[in-house]
């Protein structure tokens, strides 16, 4: 990116890199599944297959970007009302998301209204042409470190264990103990005789992985998962979302991701609540989802659209399929991610729409393995 300081286009390709890793280990995941490879064999493909696509990835042309990507300001009175009623709404629905807890029917009415906002936003920021002012003044880039390793630190002792844990990090340590090929039915009440409680079908990839590099390293499962890839993942998540929020032309992205974490890290002590999805739980595929994978995959679909860059578009794809192996979320949102993105495509006009059939690839993956993991279960 043009006039990118060098230590944000180092955490550029932190995050980017760390992407195709996480889509290269769920590629390879998956077919040793099929092929019953075992660990060891599975880890030599995994690492082949990785360094192949951060080959490919580095050989492919960077756009440079400029004044789509300036910092952005915000809206008059009248035009920030009208924002305000549509995110108010979105809240809305969100509350009631979280009281009600719906299932099957309603769970569909209640994303079918998450994205009806997210649209109605998109609409209303789209036909705003008023003239803007700044609003605020930015901390220094630089200060976005300082705000992930605080979060990597905080990330050590603030833990909040989950239920989840006796089922995921059981299996990671089962693949840490057997070298042989990845366990599909139960590892908690005894050895694959039953099965899982957790559906089978796409099966996530980041247990495999906890399990596989405990292997190689001369600690166990739950301190990879808690001392190695939580503090990670917390820091990376502070990069991303700083880059995303650049990307969406924030007027104080720094400011606005350190408020945002701080007020993440401390409301995590609550159960129901967003920050518990965030540092207090970062070992688990889902925040890791939530953390690192949507806001990445936010960022290079808005470049993909805006200038035809190649490397976001294949960096989106490597996004979607990391979000599988991560989480059965991961199989429908970045679909709506990936929606949303080709509406403001529609209306941003012909020349952004012209790129949209490429978001086919994006979606590809997650769309195969949420149809093979209803085939599996009938």
């Amino acid at each position: 990116m043009s006039g990118t300081p060098r230590h944000l286009a180092v955490a550029d390709t932190s995050i980017d890199v760390t992407l195709i890793a996480l889509a290269g280990w769920t590629v390879t995941f998956h077919v040793a599944l099929v092929a019953g490879w075992s660990r060891t064999a599975t880890l030599v493909v995994a690492t082949t297959v990785i360094g192949g696509l951060l080959a490919a990835f580095g050989r492919l042309p960077a756009t440079r970007l400029s004044g789509p990507d300036a910092p952005a300001h915000v809206a008059d009175a009248r035009g920030g009302r009208t924002i305000w009623l549509v995110v108010g709404a979105a809240g809305v629905v969100s509350a009631l998301t979280t009281l009600v807890r719906p299932s099957g029917t309603a769970f569909v009415v209640v994303w079918a209204a998450v994205l009806a906002a997210s649209t109605a936003a998109i609409w209303v920021i789209r036909s705003d042409r008023r003239p803007r002012v700044p609003v605020v003044a930015d901390l220094p880039t630089w200060s976005i470190w300082v705000v992930a390793g605080l979060a990597a630190l905080l990330t050590l002792v603030l833990v909040r264990q989950d239920l989840d844990d006796v089922e995921l990090i059981n299996r990671s340590l089962y693949i840490e103990q057997d070298a042989g090929p990845f366990p599909t039915r139960d590892t908690v009440i005894a050895d694959e005789v039953f099965a899982s409680d957790r559906p089978e079908n796409p099966a996530t990839s980041i247990e495999a992985l906890i399990g596989s590099v405990a292997a190689l390293v001369p600690v166990n499962a739950t301190t990879v998962a808690h001392l190695w890839l939580a503090p990670l993942v917390s820091a990376l998540g502070v990069l991303a979302l700083h880059r995303l929020l650049s990307s969406m032309r924030s007027s104080a992205p720094a400011l606005a991701t350190s408020a945002a974490w701080f007020w993440l890290i401390l409301d995590g002590e609550v159960l129901r609540s967003l920050g518990n999805h965030h540092a207090p739980r970062a070992w688990q595929g889902k925040a890791v989802l939530l953390i690192v994978v949507l806001p990445a995959l936010w960022h290079h679909a808005l470049r993909w659209h805006r200038k035809g860059d190649r490397r976001s578009l294949a960096t989106a794809a490597a996004a979607a399929v990391a979000g599988v192996g991560l989480s059965r979320t991961g199989t429908f949102v970045p679909l709506l991610v990936v929606a949303v993105v080709v509406v403001a495509a529609w209306l941003a006009g012909a020349e952004s729409t012209r790129r949209t059939p490429a978001m086919a690839l994006v979606a590809a993956y997650p769309v195969g393995a949420g149809l093979f993991g209803l085939l599996a279960e009938r």
